[in-house]
């Protein structure tokens, strides 16, 4: 009785508890996926049972113009009630937020990303091309040999895209960009590897 019960949890609770944890996406394409991508400081928390609002002022525009700097808007996260935890801001401080529209309500702003602000993460979304999507693929990716396999599996031009398989622990995958650069058969979308101090971060 009590094995069974145990395997039922398994097959039932497994897959729950496995949606918190989001798809595996390069940052570039979050950033270009989103409608507004801008820095903001959190002045004002509230909790509205299934959702939770932040009052933000905008100080830049990096993506999209949610605000002109200066403006106080509201941007809308995870409440309380969400079965991953709510969205956490911590008043008084600077993030680079992004948001998308609400389908039922088109000035309703969502969160979908945030990220401390840092000179650092300012700098990695100035690489980001928009005119290029970036495809994860399966296997580990090497920091000497980025790959970019020219491929096509969605139905993008291979032009248009960057295929890199994911390792959250690779310099290349954390710090890399896909941005069309000159060749011989044209301006086409290369992986990129800038030059850094960054080290793989060894698990073993």
């Amino acid at each position: 009785m009590y094995l069974s019960t145990l395997v039922l949890c398994l097959c039932v609770c497994v897959p729950v508890s496995l949606a918190c944890y989001p798809s595996v996406r390069h940052d570039q394409q979050t950033f270009c996926d989103s409608r507004y991508v801008f820095v903001g400081v959190v002045q004002r928390t509230i909790d509205l049972r299934s959702e939770r609002a932040f009052l933000v002022t905008v100080q830049s525009n990096l993506r999209g113009t949610v605000g002109y700097p200066g403006s106080s808007i509201f941007v809308f996260g995870f409440g309380r009630q969400n079965s991953c935890g709510p969205t956490v801001l911590q008043n008084g401080q600077r993030y680079i937020l992004y948001g998308s529209s609400d389908v039922l309500e088109p000035r309703k702003i969502s969160l979908v990303h945030h990220e401390f602000l840092s000179t650092y993460n300012i700098n990695k979304l100035r690489n980001y091309d928009c005119s290029c999507r970036i495809a994860i693929g399966n296997r580990r990716l090497s920091d000497l040999n980025p790959v970019n396999i020219q491929v096509p599996q969605n139905g993008v031009s291979p032009r248009d895209q960057c295929i890199v398989v994911h390792d959250s622990w690779s310099c290349a995958f954390r710090t890399g960009f896909c941005a069309r650069r000159l060749t011989p058969y044209g301006r086409i979308c290369t992986y990129q590897v800038p030059l850094s101090n960054c080290v793989d971060r060894n698990l073993a």
